[in-house]
């Protein structure tokens, strides 16, 4: 698991906080029982300690006004489902889904060694509980998002990896290289119109090895090669100089490139100043 650091503008957010805050909520985390296969997906994401990384995150930010549990091994997922009078918050994710993670990265060639696939497939988790805490966070504090929520908060996510992780930008990247690999098996099939849910069970637009779960989280999103680049141009704008080779496989256009510095400092100052109130 790679060290978590804190750069300028979060410890600038950290400082800024009262010293004396009122009693806010906190992210825990729980795992379900795990069949025989699904036990290896608890004691990777135990070993690397990814829902403890994300809970410590936003716990140092103190930005919740609520509780939430992050609850490994759901039937359904990956999702925030809201509060209920006899529970708190939860982000649902089904140990299923890192598995359908496993697999697509296996299938699209990172398989030089297992730490690749595994540091793959742990970095796409981190995006998606940052993703799914988003949605809890923008339900929580009543934030009015202008487009679509689903791309607010996969901004959000990619800004919280990057300010938040020690090479946060590569970690984010693995996670939009997940999108991209989704986009290209979608396109390969041509069968599928995106946004369109198709029944349960082995579906025309399924890849063999992906799951119904996985197909439902497809639809809610729109995993495709716009989602990539929406969050490779964060990436690049975050550090130009690191990421030269995005703006390179992007085609980016000097002003394209600008535009992408620009939007990555508007969206920091943006979400960090929502986070701080």
């Amino acid at each position: 698991m790679r060290s978590v650091s804190f750069p300028l503008i979060l410890i600038a957010l950290l400082l800024a906080a009262p010293a004396f805050s009122a009693q806010r909520g906190s992210v825990r985390v729980t795992y379900e029982r795990a069949d025989r296969e699904e036990a290896r997906i608890v004691q990777l994401l135990r070993e690397n300690n990814i829902g403890r990384e994300v809970a410590r995150v936003i716990n140092d930010l103190n930005c919740l006004p609520h509780d939430v549990v992050i609850r490994f091994g759901t039937q359904e997922g990956p999702q925030y489902a809201p509060a209920l009078h006899n529970r708190p918050a939860e982000i649902h994710f089904p140990y299923a889904f890192v598995i359908e993670l496993q697999n697509l990265f296996a299938r699209n060639g990172y398989t030089d060694s297992p730490q690749a696939l595994e540091q793959a497939t742990l970095d796409a988790v981190l995006h998606t509980l940052f993703h799914e805490i988003g949605h809890a966070i923008i339900d929580m504090l009543n934030i009015s998002v202008t487009g679509g929520e689903e791309d607010a908060v996969d901004s959000l996510a990619a800004i919280l990896l990057i300010e938040s992780y020690e090479n946060g930008g590569d970690i984010a990247l693995n996670a939009a290289d997940a999108f991209s690999l989704f986009a290209a098996e979608r396109e390969e099939l041509g069968e599928w119109p995106q946004g369109i849910p198709e029944p349960e069970g082995q579906t025309s637009g399924q890849t063999p090895g992906q799951s119904s779960a996985m197909l439902d989280a497809m639809t809610e999103h729109s995993l495709d090669q716009h989602r990539f680049e929406a969050i490779a141009c964060l990436i690049y704008g975050s550090n130009p100089e690191r990421y030269t080779f995005i703006a390179e496989d992007l085609a980016l256009t000097d002003m394209d490139a600008a535009s992408c510095v620009e939007n990555y400092a508007k969206q920091a100052e943006y979400w960090f100043s929502l986070l701080q109130q």
